[in-house]
C-alpha cells in the first residue's frame, strides 16, 4: 500500500494535469474559433478567388487547423488516461 505522502504527491500531480487539460481545452476552443472565422471568410469569397491562390491558402489553413484540433483532442484523451492512472495509483 502506498504511503500518505506519495498518495498526496500523486493527487497533486493529477490536479496539475487537470489544470493543464483545462488550459488545453481553452486553447482548442480558440483554434476552433479561428477556424470558424477562416471558414466564413472562405465561404464568402467570390468563386474566382476560391479557385485561385487565396482560396487554396485558405483551404490549406483550415485543414491545418482541423489537424491541430484533432491532435489536441488526442492529447486531451491521453491526459484523461494519465489523470485516471494517477488517481487509481493513489488509492
Amino acid at each position: 500500500m502506498m504511503n500518505k505522502e506519495r498518495r498526496k504527491i500523486l493527487s497533486e500531480l493529477a490536479d496539475e494535469l487537470g489544470k493543464l487539460q483545462g488550459r488545453l481545452d481553452d486553447i482548442k476552443s480558440e483554434i476552433e474559433a479561428v477556424n470558424d472565422e477562416e471558414n466564413d471568410y472562405y465561404q464568402n469569397m467570390p468563386e474566382g478567388l476560391k479557385n485561385g491562390d487565396r482560396g487554396t491558402l485558405s483551404e490549406d489553413a483550415m485543414q491545418r487547423l482541423e489537424d491541430a484540433i484533432g491532435n489536441m483532442e488526442n492529447i486531451a484523451s491521453d491526459l484523461d488516461e494519465a489523470i485516471t492512472g494517477l488517481n487509481d495509483a493513489s488509492q
